[in-house]
């Protein structure tokens, strides 16, 4: 019989745990620079737009570059609390498999189990 080993469990879990975090901290970088893109270019649009038209659509111009300054400001804001949250699972995560090294251990054994099974069961499913 196979023997649990808590260490390995906690190791594995904490890969999975950094790679999710890894993950998601690409993501947000990913969605930041979109966001500063789209604003980059909302801002060159604005100042093609100031320089073509009366001082009244200038005035309205202003208007549309603060809304996406707040726009972007909390996109910023939410990319940070996705990370936040994020980082506090995946350290909720580590703590648990330090605290309960058997229990996460058969817990992913449990886990990738049924992903196999549901894998190979939804492979016959489908049509050859």
């Amino acid at each position: 019989m196979t023997q649990l080993n808590p260490r390995k469990a906690e190791d594995s879990a904490r890969t999975l745990a950094d790679s999710v975090s890894d993950r998601a901290s690409d993501a947000i970088e990913t969605t930041r620079r979109a966001a500063e893109n789209q604003f980059d270019a909302a801002r060159n649009g604005i100042e093609n737009l100031r320089d073509a038209i009366p001082e009244k659509v200038g005035q309205a111009v202003d208007g549309l570059e603060h809304y996406a300054s707040v726009g972007l400001k909390q996109a910023r804001a939410a990319c940070a609390s996705v990370k936040t949250r994020v980082d506090d699972a995946s350290e909720a995560t580590r703590a648990y498999v330090r605290e309960e090294p058997v229990k996460s251990l058969l817990i992913a054994v449990a886990s990738g189990a049924l992903i196999a099974g549901a894998a190979s069961w939804l492979a016959r499913r489908r049509p050859h």
